[in-house]
Formats: C-alpha cells, sequence, structure tokens
C-alpha cells in the first residue's frame, strides 16, 4: 500500500475569521478566544507560541477541505487574512488517523455540549411501597461488582478481629494514679 501523499496548502485570502465551528475531535491546543489583548474584535481561534504565556498567542484557522489546522495572517496590502502554511505547531498537528475519521464521528461542535455524554439519571429515594409497607422495596436488587464483594469481606475479616469482649471489660473512664 502506497503511502499517503503529503498535505500541500495552497496559500488563500478570507475576510472574516471567527467561526466557533469546529469540532471538539479536532482542537487539540487550540484556544477560542473572544477578544484579542483586551480590544474588542473578531472571536477568533488562537495557539500559544509558549506554553505557560496566555500572551503568546498566534492566530490558525481550521481548513475543512484539508482536515487541517493552518497558520494565517492579515495581509494590510489586501485587507485580508491570507491562510499561508500548514501549521508546523506540533501541538496542533493531527494525525492521518484523526484527519480520516468520517464527518459523521467528528461529535459535537467546539463550544457545545455533547449529546451522547449521559448525565446521572434522577432517582428519588422511594421510603415506602404503594400499600405503605416498606417490604415493596425488597424486589429491588442492587448488583454489586466483585470488588465490593471483597472489600466487604475484608472489613468482616478485619471486624472480627477485634477483641469485643476485652474492650467491653476495659474501663473508657482513666483510673487515677495509686
Amino acid at each position: 500500500m502506497a503511502s499517503p501523499l503529503p498535505l500541500v496548502l495552497e496559500p488563500y485570502f478570507f475576510l472574516r475569521r471567527g467561526q466557533w465551528n469546529i469540532p471538539q475531535h479536532f482542537i487539540k491546543s487550540a484556544v477560542w478566544v473572544p477578544y484579542h489583548q483586551n480590544k474588542e474584535g473578531t472571536p477568533r481561534y488562537f495557539t500559544q507560541f509558549y506554553h505557560n504565556n496566555p500572551n503568546s498567542l498566534y492566530p490558525v484557522e481550521f481548513n475543512f477541505d484539508l482536515i487541517s489546522w493552518v497558520d494565517i495572517r492579515y495581509s494590510n496590502s489586501n485587507s485580508k487574512w491570507i491562510a499561508y502554511r500548514l501549521t508546523n505547531f506540533k501541538i496542533l498537528c493531527l494525525t492521518e488517523e484523526e484527519r480520516n475519521t468520517v464527518q459523521s464521528d467528528w461529535g459535537p461542535l467546539n463550544g457545545q455540549e455533547d449529546p451522547l455524554a449521559s448525565e446521572p439519571e434522577q432517582i428519588e429515594p422511594h421510603e415506602e411501597g404503594p400499600s405503605g409497607n416498606k417490604e415493596d422495596n425488597e424486589d429491588i436488587h442492587i448488583p454489586t461488582t466483585n470488588l465490593l464483594d471483597q472489600e466487604e469481606q475484608q472489613l468482616a475479616t478485619l471486624a472480627g478481629q477485634i477483641p469485643a469482649a476485652e474492650i467491653a471489660q476495659t474501663s473508657i473512664i482513666p483510673r487515677p494514679p495509686s
């Protein structure tokens, strides 16, 4: 099997940045910044030059045709943004496997909650059954795991080793020295 051809980006211009529409599957270390350096502006994606410096933001965009992050800069002569190369930030590079993920498996967009993520089921405790008897709940079985059973057995063994008879005979009020 021949290895895939390397990705090639033909530079292109675009007027506006800032679509918050990248699937979470591709985000890597890109961050969505609604404003840049305390100035109002177009929201956009950035990555950081220096890992621990939030002021070292570098503008990037996601190219949906190549399924890859690209470096961009503003062209004053054209009054447009230009995507001029595939990013060389290793923290943004996608693997071949990630790029080949079918679109139906991309998952939710950045900024959206995953609709498939399950929330814990809210179950109201039920003290008494419809007839008013607590016995109505006896047919409810909560399954345990082997690990829980083992832990319960170990605790029972430890509790059995406590000399309860000696403890019961020992006075808990200290006697004054003679």
